[in-house]
Order: C-alpha cells, then structure tokens, then sequence
C-alpha cells in the first residue's frame, strides 16, 4: 500500500488531468489502510489523498509552497490524532554532525553544484518566467527571499522525502538501500514540473540521482539536519542561476 500511494502521488504530477480518478483511487486506498491497520501505511495514504485533492482543485499546479505544504500538513494531523501512529514515526530527528558526516555534505554540495552548473551551461534554460515573479523587489529584499526559499523548500522536501517517504519505504521493505532509490525516483518525478528546476526529463534524472546522494546521507547522519543542510545550499544554488538567468 506504501508503493500504491507512492505511485499515486507521482501520478498526481505527471498525469492531473486524471485528478478524479486519483482521488477516488486515494480513497480506496486509506480505507484499505486503515483496514491493514499499518500504521505508516495510513499515514502515507493520508500524504497521497491530500496530494490527489490538490490536483483535482488545482489540475494547473499551486503555488509554491502548497504543493508541500497540504499533503505534509494531512500527514502531520493523521499522526497528532493517534498516538500508535505517532510512535511508529522515526523521521524526526536531527541526527549526528561528525567530521564523516560534515565531509560527505560538501562533498554532496560540490557535486551537486557542479550538476547545476553543467546543466545551466550545456541547457542554457530560459528562466526569465520564474525570474519574474520577484521582478521589482529590492535587492536586501531578494537576499532574504533566496536564502528563506532555499532553507523552506529543503525543509519540507527533506521531511516529505528523505523523512516521511524514506521511513515508508525501508519499513515496508525492510532493505535501507531500497528505501533510499524508491524515495530518490519519488523524488525526481516530483520534480518533471515546468517550475522545477531542472524541470522536464532531465530534471527527473538529474534530482533522482541527487535524492540517492540525500537519501545515502540521511543515512550516515542518521538523521535529517545533514541532508537539509546540503539541499539548502543546492537551492541557493539554484535561486541564485534563476536571479542571474538573462
């Protein structure tokens, strides 16, 4: 049921259009889940119905950080309402800072900087539509946006991803490495969306590889402070092309 609902909300992104039927299929499922008992599964259902009602409401796409914010939100309720399901979650933590662990994060940074780098070079993206939606601010004003969408934008991807969805995973496989490449896949289709950056197929496996990097690194910290640290970078990184974009 973890990968039904997984697959479920890729299909919420790739396919909206079909918001009907992926909500109704979402329904099944948390029944089915609730039914099962399994605790990760009811919340991951919860995850996937709020997600399959925001692409019924919203077949166009919401603004960021909605997209985040609702299904994580729906999550979060299902879990403060009972305390089994409460105690089965193992996400929330923020996991070791050791020398091991500060070397892999610039490591992941360097190589996460450099696949920016190279794919804005060889692309060359027109990025002048996302540029346009802080044209005017002041440039204090600017600094601090970047830096809040980047710290925001990783938080939530690392709780959703690496957090809620990793957890999911290696509790219904029971392999680390498995957890680690279905939650990277999720991962990357999330990011198909023309407001991704990189968006289309080259943004699917370019973050795909990216969330394996994540995902291997919330597993050496055992916990999620490394990896969110890494993508706020990454998405500095990426706020900063966007502003220089021309």
């Amino acid at each position: 049921m973890i990968i039904a609902g997984a697959i479920l909300c890729a299909a919420s992104v790739l396919a909206p259009s079909f918001g009907t039927t992926i909500l109704r299929a979402a329904g099944v499922l948390i029944l089915l889940a609730i039914l099962s008992r399994k605790n990760q599964a009811v919340l991951v259902s919860g995850f996937t119905l709020c997600a399959a009602l925001l692409a019924l409401i919203y077949p166009e796409g919401v603004y960021w950080p909605i997209h985040l914010v609702v299904p994580l939100t729906g999550y979060s309720i299902l879990a403060a309402a009972w305390p089994k399901m409460r105690s089965s979650i193992q996400w929330p933590r923020l996991g070791q800072w050791t020398i091991g662990v500060k070397l892999l994060v610039v490591a992941v940074v360097l190589l996460s900087t450099a696949g920016l780098l190279g794919w804005y070079l060889l692309a060359q993206p027109n990025l002048s539509e996302l540029r346009g939606t802080i044209s005017g601010v002041p440039g204090w004003a600017i600094l601090l946006a970047g830096l809040g969408f980047a710290a925001t934008n990783a938080a939530l991807e690392e709780a959703i991803f690496r957090g809620v969805f990793q957890d999911a995973f290696e509790s219904a496989a029971g392999k680390t490495w498995l957890a680690v490449v279905l939650q990277a896949t999720l991962f990357g289709v999330y990011h198909y969306s023309a407001t991704s950056v990189p968006d289309g197929v080259i943004g699917v496996v370019l973050t795909f590889a990216y969330g394996i990097m994540l995902g291997y690194l919330r597993v050496a910290a055992n916990g999620l402070m490394a990896p969110w640290v890494a993508h706020t970078i990454a998405d500095a990184v990426v706020f900063a092309l966007i502003m220089g974009n021309r």
